[in-house]
């Protein structure tokens, strides 16, 4: 008699504990959309606004960025006016016919892609 009680408090017991569980999953949704309606629209800004210390990270960071940017291109310029001027004048001749060759291959370039585009946005219109 005693063991027939246990068993069936037991099965009591996990019914109720099963429908609840159930019942808990499904209505989780529900409750989220309540609770989004009660509090309203959220009246925060997006933006953040920044200490000091990081805004004078970020300026000594983009300052040492274009310090390094500016070094670079002195270099590299500087580079190029050495390995100009240690050439021959025949070679320094056909270094300036080249280059001029090529900005006028990139100009020619640039108009037939502007006309194609020209032309390709046309069909669109």
């Amino acid at each position: 008699m005693k063991k027939l009680k246990f068993i069936s408090v037991l099965f009591m017991l996990l019914s109720v504990l099963t429908v609840q569980s159930c019942s808990l999953f499904s209505a989780k949704g529900s409750v989220r959309k309540v609770e989004r309606r009660m509090s309203g629209p959220s009246r925060k800004s997006g933006k953040v606004r920044e200490s000091k210390k990081v805004k004078v990270a970020k300026a000594k960071q983009e300052k040492n960025q274009s310090r390094l940017k500016n070094d670079y291109n002195k270099s590299v310029k500087a580079s190029r006016q050495r390995t100009y001027d240690i050439q021959t004048d025949n070679v320094k001749a056909r270094m300036k016919n080249n280059e001029a060759q090529i900005a006028k291959r990139e100009k020619k370039k640039d108009r037939m892609k502007k006309s194609s585009n020209r032309n390709a946005g046309r069909k669109y219109r």
